[in-house]
């Protein structure tokens, strides 16, 4: 029977990683939702004050030059007009990222195949450019730092050992990215893509860069000037020596437009 090294101990963290996922989803969608209801709402007061005003100004006043309400429309001053808001070409992002790092792990004597994952949290931020309704090219610079390190079996079951951190290491990431996406403007959003990416992870022991080609998908919600997205991501090919050698990341992005 395998017994752990003295370094490592049992936990019974069944699908730890999934539940937090899965709680991340439900907390998003509800904060979506909720912004929504208020969204709703404070519209619907702007629209109902908007129509008192328009039928009190209607019944005192007229515009019988031509020119002055052009000039209004122009200046944006006409409510509903489209100046009022122009469409969004650009997005700046601040987020919070999770970083995993897998790869085999040698250190036992089980005929078992086990993985050790490095978990990391930490920020990123990101710039979107929209070429077009449903393109847009996405660059995100990412830091976090070594959290916890656990062996897993290769179905990630409730078999867990939380390993001691050896080291501190920092991860830094450049991403790049083009995405196809159901909509770019207000409302709801759901996109899949494809890019490049080249992580290093600062040690003691010896700095790693880690480079390849990644896939994203994710969904959120935009309104006029402010934007949350739910962003999935891993690598399709990498530079490990270790075939078996991958990372994965979960991102919530907060973005402005403009």
């Amino acid at each position: 029977m395998y017994n752990p090294p003295s370094f490592i101990t049992n936990n019974n963290n069944n699908g730890s990683f999934m539940r937090r996922t899965f709680i991340t989803v439900g907390l998003f969608c509800l904060m979506i939702s909720q912004a929504n209801a208020i969204d709703d709402t404070t519209n619907s007061k702007v629209s109902d004050g908007s129509l008192t005003q328009e039928s009190s100004r209607s019944q005192n006043t007229t515009l019988n030059n031509s020119g002055l309400s052009d000039s209004l429309t122009s200046s944006g001053m006409v409510h509903g007009s489209a100046a009022e808001h122009a469409p969004t070409m650009n997005t700046f992002y601040i987020g919070r990222v999770y970083h995993e790092a897998s790869e085999p792990y040698l250190g036992h004597q089980s005929i078992h195949n086990y993985t050790q994952y490095q978990n990391f949290r930490g920020l990123r931020a990101a710039f979107q450019r929209k070429h077009s309704r449903h393109i847009a090219t996405l660059y995100a610079l990412e830091t976090a730092k070594l959290d916890t390190m656990t062996v897993e079996d290769k179905e990630r079951n409730d078999t867990v050992y939380n390993l001691n951190l050896p080291e501190n290491i920092l991860y830094i990431g450049l991403k790049s990215s083009v995405i196809a996406s159901t909509n770019l403007q207000k409302g709801w959003q759901f996109y899949v893509g494809s890019g490049v990416f080249y992580d290093t992870y600062l040690k003691d022991s010896g700095d790693k860069d880690n480079y390849g080609i990644r896939y994203d998908f994710g969904f959120g919600h935009s309104w006029y000037h402010c934007q949350a997205m739910l962003r999935f991501s891993g690598d399709l090919t990498n530079s490990q020596s270790n075939s078996d050698a991958e990372s994965a990341e979960m991102v919530m992005d907060f973005g402005y437009n403009f």
